[in-house]
Order: C-alpha cells, then sequence, then structure tokens
C-alpha cells in the first residue's frame, strides 16, 4: 500500500472515531436526561432588544391570551448548518424570581432540558441539536407553590430561520431614486426578499413597497425605491431569506423607523478671505460658507467635505477634510490653491463649489538660469523642495515644463531639461519644511525680439511731440526687453537721426526742439541682452507757428471785446435804475388834464414795474391859501399814497376832485413822467 493510500485510511478512521464518540455522548445525554447550561457565547438579549425596540409597525394580534407562558419561538438567524438556535418566549408569571428550564425532544424521544435560569430565552449550541429531525420544544416555569408549563411547538430546524432586521442602513438618493444597502449576516450567502414600509415625513399614511436581493457571499443586500427628490421620508423595513426561489424561514422583525432627508440640490456658497505674505513665507486664508439655499428641516443634519489641493498637486498631497462648522482658517504658501466645497447628508452631496487662490508673485526675480540653479543649491534648512516650472503665458498652473518634488541636486536634470529656448518661464520653489516659496523668471536662452512695440500714438506740438506706445507681448520680445531706443529724423534731413532710450518698462517719450511744420520720421524697437530687435516706424508732422500765433491773438481780441460791450451796458443799466432823472413840476405835463375823452387804460402802458410814488403839485393863485392846501399837504406827509385811508381821501381831497376830469387818478398813475425812484420824489418835495 502506497503512503497516499495509507494517510487517506488513517483520516477516514479518525474521522470514524470522531462521529462515534459524538453519537455516544448524544445517546447518553439523551437517556440521562440530564439539565444543561444554555450557552453563553451569544448575547441574543441584546439582539432581540434591538429588533424590538424603537417605533415599529404593530404586529398582528393573535387570539391567543398569554397567561402563565407563551410565545415560544425557536428559530437560527441563517441557513448555516452550524448557526445555534435560539428559542424565547413570554412570562406572565407573578412571580418575578421565576426558574425556567426549557425541554426539547427529537422524534419523541432523545430528549434533552436546558436550564435558562430568570432569563426568558435560551440559546442551544448546533452540538446539542439533530438538524435532520423534527423537535418538540416546550418550556416549564418553577416558583414558589407554582408550575407552569407552555404548549409545544414542532420545528424543522433546517428552515426554522428568522434573520435579524437589516442593520446600518447606507442610502444615497438621486433624482428622486433612493438606494438602500446593508450588510448581510455572517456566514449568510443566500438572498432576501424585503418589505419596505415608506411615508413622508408629515404624512401619516405607510406605503409598503417589495424587493429581492441576489445570493452570494461576497453580494451586498441592495433595493431601491422611487421617491421625490425634494421631500423627506421615514421607512422600516423587515426581511425573510429566500433560498432559491423558496421563502425560507421566518420574517424577521421591524427595523427601527429611520430618517430619509432630501437632497441638496444647491452647493453651499463659498467665500475666502486672504491676507498679505508674512515674512514666515505663508499666508492666512480663512474660508467661510453657507449652508445652501434649500437648507430646511427635511435635509437633515449636514456636514462639509473642505478639499485644499496645493497647486501644482504632485508638490503636497491634498489635504481633505470633514468639518461641521461653517468656517476654517489655515496658513498656506505664497503658492497656487484648488480649494473645493461639498456639503453631505445621508442620503448623498451637494454638487461642488471650487475657488482659485492665485499664487503671490509679488518679488519675483528675472535672472539666469545659472544664478537660480545656484541659489536653489546654496538654501540651507531646505532638503527636501518642490520645483514647479511653467511658461508665464499660462493663466493656470499646468506645470508646462515639469514639477518636481525632492533632492535638489537632482533638479537640473529633472526640471530644465525640458525647458525650450527663447521662451520665458517662471520657476516657483517651494521649500516644503520652512514654508518659504521663491519666484523666478528665467530663460534657457535669449534672443531679440521680433517684432516692435505695438499702436504707437503721437500728439505734436510746433516744437515737440508727446510719443506714447503699448509695449511688446512677452511672446516676441524673446528675452528680458531691457530698453527701447526712438530714432526720428526730418524728412529733408539726410545722415541727422537722432537717438533717444528709454527704460524697457516706460510706454512714452516726449521729444523736444523739433522744427515747426515739419514732417518727422519715428522707428522704435526694443533692445535685450543680445541686442536690438525689429523696428516700428510712424511718421508725423509739426504744427506751423504763426498759426498758432494769429489764433491766440484772435481769441484775445474776441475777450477784450465781448468784456467792453458787457461793461458798458452794466453801466447803463446802473445807472439808468440808481441814478433816474428827477421830474420838474412846472415842465411836466402831469399836470395838463385836456378836456377830450380820457385814454382808454388798454392804450397806456408802463415802462417799468416798480413801485412808484405820485407826486401832485397844484398851482397856487394869489392870496392866501385855501384851508383845502394845508389838508393836502398833511395828506401828502402822512405817507405813501397807496396806503392812504379811503375815509382820509373823500374827506381833504373832495374839494379838488370836483374840479379835476373824473380819470385824473388814471393819467396821473400811469404818465410816463411820474415815474422814477422814490427817493428823488422824495428829494424835490
Amino acid at each position: 500500500m502506497s503512503s497516499r493510500h495509507s494517510k487517506i485510511a488513517s483520516k477516514a478512521l479518525g474521522l470514524r472515531n470522531k462521529m462515534l464518540l459524538l453519537i455516544f455522548m448524544l445517546l447518553f445525554s439523551a437517556e440521562a436526561g440530564f439539565n444543561t447550561q444554555c450557552c453563553d457565547d451569544l448575547k441574543p438579549c441584546e439582539d432581540i432588544n434591538h429588533c424590538t425596540s424603537g417605533h415599529q409597525i404593530p404586529a398582528k394580534k393573535t387570539t391567543e391570551d398569554c397567561e402563565g407562558l407563551c410565545g415560544l419561538e425557536c428559530y437560527k438567524k441563517t441557513t448555516d448548518d452550524d448557526d445555534p438556535l435560539l428559542c424565547t418566549w413570554k412570562s406572565d408569571t407573578a412571580s418575578p424570581e421565576a426558574q425556567y428550564t426549557l425541554h426539547y425532544c427529537a422524534q419523541g424521544k432523545h430528549c434533552l432540558s436546558f436550564d435558562a435560569g430568570t432569563s426568558t430565552y435560551c440559546c442551544i449550541k448546533r452540538i446539542d441539536l439533530r438538524m435532520r429531525l423534527n423537535m418538540t420544544f416546550w418550556v416549564q416555569a418553577r416558583a414558589t407553590n407554582t408550575n407552569i408549563t407552555s404548549r409545544n411547538i414542532t420545528v424543522n430546524l433546517t428552515k426554522a430561520v428568522k434573520p435579524d432586521p437589516p442593520k446600518d442602513l447606507k442610502m444615497n438618493k438621486s433624482s428622486g431614486n433612493l438606494h438602500l444597502s446593508w450588510k448581510k449576516a455572517a456566514k449568510e450567502i443566500e438572498g432576501s426578499l424585503n418589505e419596505i414600509h415608506i411615508r413622508r415625513l408629515n404624512d401619516s399614511h405607510w406605503h409598503n413597497v417589495t424587493c429581492e436581493t441576489a445570493s452570494g457571499k461576497e453580494t451586498p443586500e441592495q433595493c431601491s425605491v422611487q421617491v421625490d427628490s425634494q421631500p423627506a421620508y421615514k421607512l422600516q423595513i423587515r426581511t425573510i431569506l429566500k433560498k432559491h426561489t423558496e421563502l425560507w424561514g421566518f420574517w424577521s422583525e421591524w427595523s427601527k423607523i429611520v430618517f430619509v432627508p432630501a437632497e441638496i440640490q444647491e452647493p453651499p456658497q463659498l467665500q475666502f478671505v486672504l491676507r498679505k505674505l508674512e515674512s514666515s513665507g505663508t499666508r492666512s486664508l480663512n474660508l467661510k460658507w453657507t449652508a445652501p439655499h434649500n437648507a430646511m428641516d427635511s435635509l437633515g443634519k449636514m456636514k462639509y467635505i473642505l478639499t485644499i489641493s496645493m497647486l501644482p498637486k504632485e508638490c503636497r498631497t491634498p489635504l481633505k477634510l470633514k468639518i461641521n462648522t461653517t468656517e476654517h482658517t489655515m496658513n498656506i504658501f505664497n503658492a497656487g490653491y484648488r480649494v473645493s466645497l461639498v456639503a453631505f447628508n445621508k442620503v448623498g452631496q451637494s454638487p461642488k463649489q471650487t475657488v482659485f487662490i492665485s499664487p503671490d508673485h509679488t518679488e519675483v526675480c528675472r535672472a539666469n538660469l545659472t544664478m537660480v540653479i545656484d541659489r536653489i543649491r546654496q538654501e540651507q534648512h531646505c532638503k527636501k523642495i518642490c520645483v514647479q516650472c511653467q511658461d508665464v503665458l499660462e493663466t493656470q498652473p499646468s506645470g508646462s515644463c515639469g514639477t518636481y518634488t525632492g533632492n535638489k541636486r537632482h533638479i537640473m536634470k529633472e526640471i530644465f531639461g525640458n525647458m525650450k529656448n527663447l521662451t520665458r518661464y517662471r520657476i516657483t520653489v517651494h521649500c516644503l519644511k520652512k514654508l518659504k516659496t521663491r519666484t523666478y523668471e528665467v530663460y534657457l536662452t535669449e534672443g531679440t525680439p521680433k517684432s516692435g512695440p505695438r499702436n504707437i500714438s503721437v500728439q505734436a506740438t510746433h516744437n515737440s511731440v508727446l510719443v506714447t506706445w503699448h509695449p511688446i507681448p512677452i511672446d516676441a520680445c524673446q528675452g528680458f526687453l531691457l530698453k527701447y531706443r526712438l530714432y526720428y529724423s526730418a524728412g529733408n534731413e539726410r545722415n541727422q537721426t537722432q537717438v533717444a532710450e528709454v527704460d524697457g518698462e516706460m510706454t512714452e517719450y516726449e521729444i523736444k526742439n523739433l522744427s515747426s511744420n515739419t514732417v518727422y520720421k519715428l522707428e522704435i524697437a526694443g533692445t535685450t541682452a543680445q541686442g536690438e530687435g525689429v523696428r516700428s516706424t510712424r511718421h508725423f508732422q509739426t504744427l506751423h507757428r504763426v498759426v498758432g500765433s494769429i489764433l491766440q491773438w484772435t481769441i484775445a481780441a474776441i475777450s477784450v471785446c465781448t468784456l467792453s460791450l458787457t461793461g458798458v451796458l452794466a453801466i447803463k443799466r446802473i445807472k439808468k435804475v440808481l441814478l433816474s432823472a428827477i421830474p420838474s413840476p412846472e415842465c411836466s405835463s402831469a399836470m395838463n388834464f385836456p378836456a377830450q375823452a380820457p385814454i382808454p387804460l388798454q392804450a397806456l402802458k408802463c415802462e417799468e414795474e416798480d413801485e412808484v410814488k405820485v407826486l401832485v403839485v397844484l398851482e397856487r393863485s394869489a392870496g392866501p391859501p385855501p384851508a383845502e392846501d394845508t389838508a393836502l399837504t398833511r395828506a401828502e406827509e402822512s405817507g405813501d399814497s397807496d396806503h392812504t385811508d379811503s375815509s382820509s381821501e373823500s374827506g381833504s381831497l373832495a374839494g379838488f376832485e370836483s374840479n379835476f376830469n373824473p380819470h385824473y387818478k388814471t393819467q396821473v398813475l400811469t404818465h410816463p413822467e411820474l415815474e422814477g425812484d422814490d427817493s428823488h420824489d422824495e428829494a424835490h418835495l
């Protein structure tokens, strides 16, 4: 016999001996009928309390009244044959110190008993069970002067499976599709049929939905329910195992009612405040954000995921934070950063809000490549660096010529080997330990500008011109621009070209001491360390000097004439108002009252609208003045005729009115010779 066959025979003999020993122990224990303790390695009491606690849909009540002992159930939690059996019951005994014993018999024989103590459950290990046989169970309660026995139940242990309800539900809600998932029980490989009760947050009516899950050890339990995206819901779920197409065992208890929030459809509004660069090489970044606009009770408790990425991302691993508040402050380099923020709840997350923080290039050093390399290598206390190289014309950091992180001795090969000639690069060196950053602008090799300045404009006088222009674009410089050269000469003068130079940062220059009414040729070119580039040309003409003098004298003469005329008119007006002529009583025609019909009021015109005092002068006859003269004089001295009392007028002047024309008042008031200033009338009087 070969060694292989001998090994197989020895294993078979050992297995047979174990089986015989197991059968002997079962038969001995069944015949003896001794009591054993319930297994205590599991804690089914906690599981039961978890399954039955909380709010749940009430189960159907049985007609059986629980008097004494009732509700005995025996089941496994999975379909695994090695799982223990759990038996539970209800007790209505008056004594809280009652002792319980669980009995079972396999097909009327091989009976066993288990002491449960004061507990209302008992866990039986697989070694004490007969899986292939129908088994009958009952419970006995013993108390002082009391001995109660429950009804018997017969169980097929192969199908007696009652799983735990789903725990730790994970939810995802998108466009009204609610996706639920949970883990299978340990050792379970079968699928299940699930019943879901769901209702809206403020609704009392439950809806019933069922779904099935697939079999497989690594396959998670998953269900999908179609709901509305905005409202919040509440749901609970129970399950029953399914083997092939057959339901296997009993329904689980209902799970706890869980809250299903609404979807977050708007991103949080992110703002930031960036402080100035400090001497330490860092900037303080303060981030604040507001919750989404639809942040109501239906969204539930929200948290935020804040991701801060240094640009380029190769320099540092992005920092990802879960935050419960709406504010965060941190120190950053003077490099560029990308900050993104999302809000999330139990069912999903909001759209992402992203902001870019520009790098701080306040101190940009223009140097040649050799100088930059020497500075990097001589930097002390900075062994690990991150070097970013990019074309200055790129708006976002992209690492156009590479990004290197590591020892600074290998920077030449890793970075500068990818640079191109005649292209300006910005090199940013980050010292990762000291949080310092330096920025350089370099060329691998320089050339001369391939174009001149653009949009040249001139403002000429008779002897000078102000020249302005737009700078040469960076892509046309091909090197650092040092100066601008301006060449100008008159069109009729040969070999008389003059040259002026200005700094490369300037974009204007005034040329003086030019000839009037002369055409000039102007050329401007930029220069780099490699020499002068292409020139831009412009022609202009200075103004004529005489034309300018005549124009100035003409404007001056017109101004003098205008001022003179204005002064004369003003003097006349003042004289007329303040120094008007005093009328003479003897020569005035004011007292000549014609006998013809009175002049209509419509034909009379007023030259002045000023208030006029009327002076009436009467010729005296020989002899002593009548009494009426004295009265008239008193009436005139009493004040303005316009304010004379009506009784005085009818009394003192009654004798004179009888000798005058009835319309003398109108004639006197509107007569042009009587109009004038009140002051002159009073002086004459």
